[in-house]
């Protein structure tokens, strides 16, 4: 769980995120990468939106989204950590990154 920031800078909202970043960008940063999940469906499904399938095994409660919202933080706004994905949860979250930053 993460204080996960408003997009304009009004706010942050406590919610699930995947942590992108490595150990090694850790090293030299204070701050994380971490992408936005979402337990309400997207209304519209964008190419860079991807459905957890392994969500209950993540230690999610309830069915999740991967949104393509990325933000960096301050490690101090991590509250604690639930769970990690499965590797085709990866994968997928992945495919959304690549589409998301068109790369190969």
């Amino acid at each position: 769980m993460i204080r996960f920031p408003f997009s304009d800078a009004s706010g942050a909202k406590e919610r699930p995120a995947v942590v992108l970043s490595s150990a090694t960008y850790h090293d030299d940063w204070d701050e994380i990468l971490v992408m936005a999940l979402t337990s309400r469906p997207p209304k519209t499904v964008r190419p860079t939106d991807y459905q957890l399938q392994d969500w209950s095994s993540a230690g999610l409660q309830s069915p999740s989204w991967v949104r393509c919202h990325l933000a960096t933080v301050h490690r101090n706004l991590v509250i604690r950590k639930v769970g990690s994905l499965s590797v085709r949860d990866l994968q997928g979250v992945e495919r959304s990154l690549r589409i998301a930053l068109a790369l190969p």
